[in-house]
Parts: structure tokens; C-alpha cells; sequence
């Protein structure tokens, strides 16, 4: 934890082994923190006032970038999975801390997007040269749409 007036780091917290994709959530009392491969592939959530790690999930394999929903009901984990194979997304219920669904989309997707109404979910998937398009209430893949030569962002405009 970085002090952003002094500059200075206030605390670490170490509970999260190869730590990767970090989110907070909308209220900022949540700490989401990808801890990547094997043996890991985890998310450590943790409180961002005690820094008490509140629980441990079991994802995908390689979780690398990791994205919260508006409201903070739902963290969208990229697995990376395999270099070569296809990765996928698990989705996470904040209120139970379980994985609610593994979507599988392209290849070694680098980033993701939530629609402001939560509806939708971009994920950027790079070797795959595509976006998957998840349906935020069903967590189905409902459009794969091709794009450019090794897309690596994403963002949203704000109409």
C-alpha cells in the first residue's frame, strides 16, 4: 500500500503469492489480487482497511487481469490458461465469494471491460484476434467479434 500523498509505502501485504491482476472494489473496502499459476491460481480478497485476507477462490489456471463490476456484485477473472489454448473467465459472486461460471473465450486475452449497466462484458483476447462479448446476466459468450492483428485494450466511450 502506497501512501499517494508522502509517497511513501504504508504497508505490504503478502498473503497473495505471484501476485498479477489487482481491482477494488466500487466502495473501496475490497482488495481483489490475481495470484498467478501454478500452485496458486487463486483470488485473495482482502480488506483494504485491515488488510485481513477475507478469503482465498480457486480459479482458472493463470488468472492475470481481473475486473469488478459496477456495483461490486461481480469480479470478472482473466485465466490466461495456457499460452496456446483458450482462456477463460471465471466469474465471482462478491457476496458468497464463489465462482459462479467458467466461460471460455479466445486466445491470451489481455484485458476486459464492463458495460457501465453491468450487462455486458468486453474481454480482449489477443492471439485470438478477436473481442468475446458476454452476456452479464446468462455469463455466455454471445458474439465473438474479429478485429485487428493482436488486440491488447479495451474501453468504453461514455455513450
Amino acid at each position: 500500500m502506497i501512501d499517494t500523498i508522502t509517497d511513501t509505502i504504508k504497508d505490504s501485504i503478502t498473503e497473495a503469492d505471484a501476485p498479477m491482476g489487482i481491482a477494488v472494489s466500487p466502495d473501496g473496502k475490497k482488495i481483489y489480487v490475481t495470484s498467478y499459476g501454478t500452485p496458486n491460481n487463486t483470488v485473495s480478497v482482502i480488506d483494504a482497511e485491515t488488510h485481513a485476507v477475507l478469503a482465498v477462490i480457486a480459479v482458472g489456471e493463470a488468472p492475470a487481469h481481473i475486473i469488478i463490476n459496477r456495483d461490486g456484485t461481480r469480479v470478472y477473472v482473466m485465466n490466461e490458461d495456457s499460452y496456446w489454448n483458450f482462456g477463460t473467465v471465471s466469474v465471482i459472486d462478491t457476496g458468497d465469494y464463489a465462482v459462479i461460471k467458467t466461460i471460455e473465450v479466445g486466445h491470451c486475452h489481455e484485458h476486459a471491460v464492463v458495460t457501465p449497466d453491468g450487462k455486458i462484458v468486453y474481454v480482449v483476447n489477443s492471439f485470438s484476434n478477436s473481442v468475446s462479448v458476454i452476456d452479464a446476466e446468462t455469463n455466455t459468450v454471445v458474439n465473438t467479434i474479429d478485429v485487428g492483428s493482436m488486440p491488447h485494450g479495451a474501453a468504453l466511450s461514455i455513450d
